[in-house]
């Protein structure tokens, strides 16, 4: 059951952020771009810029930093599906064109608040 409740909060705090970031004048490209490298939760675009955002949601407030949230491990693997990504879609994005950025968005929703944490840059391909 927890593991069940942890996929609605994820898939929540998913919807959150694209919702923030369309106000803040992206075009979502894609929502859990996922192949056999990794998974991008959000694959984002504003003008010459394409972002690949990682979510983290939980439900209180003892939340780590993004990078203790993010290890290493985890970044190569979003790396490696957004490489898989521009390559996939190179007539689309090419990654000469664009500015490619590595955000993550952190959602803590205690009760009736919910504060965003949004880290532009997060981490730079390896």
């Amino acid at each position: 059951m927890a593991a069940k409740n942890n996929k609605c909060l994820a898939t929540w705090g998913e919807s959150y952020v694209a919702k923030f970031l369309s106000n803040q004048g992206f075009s979502i490209v894609e929502t859990n771009y996922t192949c056999k490298l990794g998974e991008v939760d959000i694959i984002a675009r504003k003008q010459n810029s394409l972002v690949f955002v990682e979510v983290k949601t939980r439900n209180n407030s003892s939340i780590a930093s993004s990078a203790q949230m993010i290890n290493p491990k985890k970044q190569y693997r979003i790396v490696l599906a957004a490489k898989h990504f521009l390559a996939t879609n190179q007539s689309l994005y090419n990654s000469n064109d664009f500015l490619i950025r590595f955000d993550c968005a952190i959602l803590i929703k205690n009760d009736e608040e919910i504060d965003l944490k949004y880290v532009e840059n997060a981490f730079q391909a390896i």
